[in-house]
């Protein structure tokens, strides 16, 4: 049991004193990545899932996709893909 407590103090404190070792610039540049990811992965489910879910169901309702509404599904696609890009390039811009 003593032997645990030791082991359990050392890594308490060696991560005690990792987490200062980090500067608060270094941190923010974590937090920043982290919320450009979350914001690219929210542009992601907003601009293209969820526009092909709605399409797919309305596509589906008569039973049958037409030429049609898989040229509405690419438009889908590639409007998507754009706002992706542009939600990459935005996150590059402010993490800069």
């Amino acid at each position: 049991m003593k032997d645990l407590k030791i082991v359990g103090g050392l890594f308490g404190t060696s991560l005690s004193a990792s987490s200062l070792a980090l500067s608060s610039a270094e941190l923010d540049h974590i937090v920043s990545i982290v919320c450009a990811v979350i914001g690219v992965i929210i542009v992601i489910i907003t601009s293209v899932i969820i526009p092909l879910v709605q399409w797919h169901k309305k596509a589906k309702a008569d039973g049958k996709i037409t030429k049609d509404e898989l040229e509405e599904a690419g438009k889908i696609i590639s409007n998507g893909v754009e706002d992706v890009k542009n939600a990459v390039e935005d996150a590059k811009n402010k993490s800069k």
